[in-house]
């Protein structure tokens, strides 16, 4: 039964229902509900000690200052995703509320909304979120459990939380739960998976999951999936074993099943480190296959042979020479080699500098766009191709060499190979300088680590897109 109405924005009115158990205020219009300046001056201010539920409808877009203060008695809180924001003191005081899940689509958790909310103990945060604004949370000090629908490198990205006179201490104190995987990983990997189903689009598309691992001995490493025109698939590298859990999620998300090459640039722990897991997915979980398995043959412990092995002992075909100069056709692409060379295989030492100058340099064509990556490559090494191939290197996309590290990527390099886009699988090692000089070149720098999984593709005509996580 509807007691009183009226309304609360210039396009937002507000309803009271009572029922025999509850009493219910009603929310619904198009836009922003009014800012109040007070609880007291809120239109149904005389209800707030009898409401015990509050259901705002889809429309109203932000909930206003003050707009449900002091409401003693409520105990349940139903908000749509076109809400935005929540405004100063928008729940405050709001004794008796235990729970409350704020939608996706809502940014901004405005100050003193949540303040002395005393039996407030769990709240859900959407991924939407981008600010808890000053004394958000100040006084809810029973607040122990938050589920956030991100994950952890999403929160401490995306969301800023004020930490002003410890306003926010009990938020930040909470226990967190967060999502495995972003929703915009999701989405993009719900389409890189459709792709692969329906076999290809006529694009290349060369997709880089971000494997950062905190803390990690080394790097995390290197592992790149390319998807042909025609819906082929290759596997570059495969990542630190620190990065297990990141390598699988991407590769069971995209529902691989098959592999038509798998290609290894070098066997450093932090390229060839799920190489085995990956393959064994493959053929033990999927009941699918790896085509092709192209390595140098470059001898160094003996992970790189246990690989070799499996695969030869499940129908594999085995290239482990491959050599400047080789090149073939995946899916419509030319591939074309341009390193490592004969003399590479019988080093003086083991040392990472002979170890990373082997690395596989290859260059994949596709009408006229271009793609380069070269695992680990030094500087040095760098020097002896652009005086070997000049600008046969060039190419409009890149990976950067050795993770972006300063070991690599010289001022010749850039010139020759004059990329528009550059790729970077590099935890936070890049250098400073290395960054501004890209940006004085008006290269596109995209860090697998900052931006999270991402995507390039490119048609015939050099017409590249970028989609990222970030």
């Amino acid at each position: 039964m509807e007691i009183a109405s009226g309304v609360c924005g210039l396009n937002v009115n507000w309803k009271l229902l009572e029922s025999d158990e509850d009493v219910i205020l009603k929310i619904e219009g198009d836009g922003p509900m009014t800012d109040y300046g007070s609880k007291t001056e809120v239109p149904y201010a005389g209800f707030c000690k009898k409401v015990k539920k509050i259901i705002v409808k889809p429309g109203v877009t932000a909930v206003g200052d003050y707009a449900f203060s002091n409401f003693g008695a409520l105990l349940s809180v139903d908000l749509p995703c076109s809400v935005v924001s929540l405004g100063n003191c928008a729940f405050s005081a709001c004794t008796t509320l235990e729970s409350v899940t704020l939608p996706e689509g809502l940014q901004i958790i405005g100050p003193k909304a949540f303040e002395k909310c005393a039996s407030l103990e769990f709240i859900s945060l959407p991924s939407t979120l981008v600010a808890v604004d000053f004394k958000a949370f100040k006084g809810s000090d029973n607040l122990t459990l938050v589920n956030y629908a991100g994950t952890p490198a999403q929160w401490e990205r995306q969301v800023r939380v004020s930490r002003s006179s410890q306003g926010n201490k009990p938020l930040l104190e909470a226990e967190f739960t967060y999502r495995a995987t972003t929703r915009r990983y999701d989405d993009i990997t719900s389409k890189i998976r459709t792709l692969i189903e329906q076999g290809g689009d006529g694009r290349l598309y060369i997709i880089a999951p971000d494997l950062t691992v905190e803390n990690v001995p080394g790097k995390s490493g290197d592992c790149m999936l390319l998807l042909f025109p025609d819906g082929q698939t290759m596997l570059i590298d495969s990542g630190a074993p620190a990065s297990e859990e990141r390598i699988m999620l991407f590769v069971k998300q995209l529902g691989l099943e098959h592999l038509d090459y798998f290609v290894l640039s070098h066997p450093h722990g932090d390229h060839i480190g799920n190489a085995l897991k990956v393959v064994r997915h493959l053929y033990e979980s999927m009941s699918g296959s790896v085509g092709t398995y192209c390595y140098t043959g470059f001898e160094y412990k003996t992970e790189e042979g246990r690989l070799a092995a499996y695969l030869s002992e499940h129908g594999t075909r085995l290239q482990r020479d491959m050599r400047a100069g080789q090149s073939f056709s995946a899916g419509g692409v030319r591939v074309e080699v341009f390193n490592p060379f004969d003399e590479d295989m019988h080093p003086d030492s083991l040392s990472d500098a002979p170890l990373n100058n082997s690395s596989l340099l290859m260059k994949f064509t596709y009408g006229k766009s271009t793609f380069l990556t070269g695992g680990d490559l030094y500087a040095s090494r760098e020097a002896l191709l652009v005086h070997k191939f000049g600008s046969r290197l060039a190419s409009d996309v890149a990976k950067t060499n050795h993770h972006g590290c300063y070991t690599s990527n010289s001022d010749l390099w850039l010139n020759t190979v004059r990329p528009k886009i550059l790729l970077s699988n590099c935890d936070d090692i890049l250098w400073t300088l290395f960054s501004e000089k890209l940006a004085a070149k008006n290269i596109e720098h995209y860090k697998v680590s900052e931006r999270g999984l991402t995507v390039i593709s490119m048609g015939r005509e050099a017409d590249y897109q970028v989609e990222t996580e970030f």
